[in-house]
């Protein structure tokens, strides 16, 4: 069997026999299972009305009207979730990052890709499908494809956390093709079922894991593929239990047909393409003034803002993993002179596309000619030969 492009259908059980429970677990157990500002007990379901109602929660600095930390409101009409855009290829099938709070991604949103997701800091309430609860430092969930998800931390409003999640996104269509390889690697089948209605690890379970999150955030390459898979290893031997009820079933079709989703989508599979903001508001059906408007609620940012932050992250993975030249990429991405990408690009990553691809060069050479700084975190045995790290056989 493989594993799902979309969370398992209502009342398959995959969860069973996993340490279910249904008792508040972290902060929420120690304040007797309610959660702070009037939401309900953690480890409550809704149904999946009530759950699609969890309003589009923006970070404070984009949305004030639903500042981090505010309460969802079930009287509402349901709403949609956000379509977040996780920028994985065949080129580059996996990723590794981490962000703040507030930042654009925090918001009730879904994704087709897999998701495992380590809070750093601070505590706050979780909304996965149905599933209400609360987190604390080392909350370590895994979701699966297309369900909807957010954190919320309980921070002052004025407050800016540097980091507070390391997020590791992946693909189904990459885990399928590397179990068709290796055989072996079905043994991480059922953890995959599993997550498709998300799933969270005992507490402190985060201890064993989080170097490789750490580490995993610096590699490219080969060295990140090994950590991913090191990983999952680390993973299929913690217990988990389940958070969205069986009675939950995504529905990424509804989901990615709202109009504004149906607007990302498109921008997304044509980057390399002249997109304007009049094109995608005749395609969302608003009137121009309208889309700019919502378009800035739904994501956090401008139309324009938003399209060159995905140029600049397709260009920084062909900057990465090819030998392109940065004209070419330039053009490549979508954008129509050099100048302006040069601009665009120091805007969002604080240095030029040159100086970007090579400190990453600097960074790759730096890792082949330097001895391992954690080897226990890597999990791989080197050893010391003229200069240079010499993978050495048992």
């Amino acid at each position: 069997m493989k594993p799902p492009d979309s969370p398992l259908p209502a009342g398959k059980g995959a969860c069973a026999g996993i340490g279910r429970h249904g008792a508040a677990s972290g902060a929420a157990a120690k304040s007797g299972g309610r959660l702070d500002r009037g939401l309900p007990c953690a480890g409550v379901r809704h149904n999946s009305r009530q759950a699609a109602s969890l309003p589009a929660l923006q970070d404070s600095k984009s949305a004030p009207s639903q500042a981090c930390g505010s309460v969802p409101n079930h009287s509402e009409s349901p709403a949609i979730p956000d379509l977040e855009v996780v920028d994985v290829s065949r080129r580059s099938p996996l990723k590794a990052w981490a962000h703040g709070y507030p930042f654009r991604t925090v918001r009730w949103h879904f994704h087709p890709e897999y998701e495992i997701h380590l809070v750093t800091s601070t505590s706050g309430r979780s909304f996965i499908g149905d599933y209400v609860g609360s987190f604390v430092p080392g909350n370590l969930v895994i979701v699966g494809p297309n369900l909807p998800h957010n954190w919320i931390s309980d921070i002052a409003r004025d407050e800016v956390v540097p980091r507070r999640s390391i997020v590791v996104q992946f693909s189904g269509q990459f885990i399928r093709d590397c179990m068709a390889v290796l055989p072996e690697l079905g043994s991480i089948e059922p953890l995959l079922l599993k997550a498709a209605r998300g799933i969270e690890a005992v507490q402190g379970a985060d201890v064993e894991v989080k170097p490789i999150f750490d580490a995993m955030l610096d590699a490219e390459g080969v060295s990140r593929i090994g950590l991913f898979f090191q990983l999952l290893g680390k993973l299929q031997s913690i217990e988990f239990r389940c958070l969205a009820s069986d009675r939950f079933t995504p529905q990424p079709d509804m989901y990615a047909n709202q109009p504004l989703n149906r607007v990302i989508e498109h921008v997304t599979h044509s980057l390399g393409e002249s997109i304007t903001q009049a094109e995608m508001a005749e395609i969302s059906g608003f009137t121009p003034s309208a889309f700019s408007r919502a378009f800035k609620a739904h994501t956090g940012m401008t139309f324009v803002r938003y399209v060159n932050r995905l140029r600049i992250d397709r260009a920084c993975e062909l900057l990465v993993n090819s030998s392109q030249s940065v004209a070419d990429i330039c053009y490549q991405v979508g954008f129509n002179n050099l100048s302006n990408f040069n601009r665009q690009f120091v805007d969002v990553k604080a240095l030029s596309p040159s100086s970007f691809r090579r400190q990453h060069l600097d960074k790759a050479h730096a890792r082949v000619s330097a001895p391992p700084s954690n080897q226990k975190a890597s999990g791989i045995p080197w050893s010391e030969k003229g200069g240079h790290r010499a993978l050495r056989f048992p």
